[in-house]
């Protein structure tokens, strides 16, 4: 899985798609695309991406990213996601797009992956296993006795290779994903297909 997800724009080449993070040089400060849930579950979705406006400027994207997320909103009979933002950065070769989603699952259907986002119980009841090899930031591995304590706590299961802002502190998480401050999990080195977050509440 890509983690960042800009497939609905891959019109005719219009962007190459590269996930970087910019930081020194007078950019600003440690940008990078990201998926952050709140509370509630609703997503927004923050793109950074190489632009190159030789080849297309930034009224087509926005445009371009209007209709598809138009599209998205028809099908769907009612206003599901939204374009909140569309800018060129100070260096002028970065753009920042930014999506909002009313839900996990429209975030999930509009860039075909996997989101999820809920009790830990509820996630077993829709049939999802919890791994059994969630660690925290000290290595200890959960036991099941100790996901009994976490039954009514949030997690977020995905296979987006996204940087991840979470509502509450991360307490476990998939191998390989690394930790940035307590609400944030990096999660592009993660050793497994499927990403499993487990939250403090």
């Amino acid at each position: 899985m890509q983690s960042i997800y800009l497939k609905k724009y891959y019109f005719l080449g219009a962007l190459i798609v590269m996930t970087f993070m910019l930081a020194g040089c007078g950019k600003e400060k440690s940008l990078v695309t990201s998926v952050e849930i709140d509370k509630n579950g609703a997503v927004t979705n923050t793109i950074i991406e190489e632009f190159d406006q030789s080849l297309y400027n930034l009224d087509e994207l926005s445009e371009l990213a209007s209709s598809e997320v138009s599209a998205y909103n028809s099908e769907c009979l009612s206003e599901r996601i939204a374009v909140e933002s569309v800018e060129m950065l100070k260096d002028e070769k970065t753009v920042k797009m930014v999506l909002k989603f009313n839900g996990t699952n429209d975030y999930a259907s509009f860039n075909d992956t996997a989101l999820y986002f809920g009790t830990v119980q509820d996630a077993i009841d829709r049939g999802y296993e919890i791994s059994t090899e969630l660690m925290n930031s000290e290595g200890q591995v959960l036991s099941s006795e100790g996901l009994s304590d976490y039954l009514s706590r949030s997690i977020i299961i995905t296979e987006d290779r996204s940087v991840f802002i979470t509502p509450y502190k991360i307490d476990y998480y998939t191998n390989g994903v690394k930790l940035n401050g307590k609400k944030e999990a990096i999660t592009s080195d993660a050793t497994s297909e499927v990403i499993q977050l487990l939250l403090s509440k």
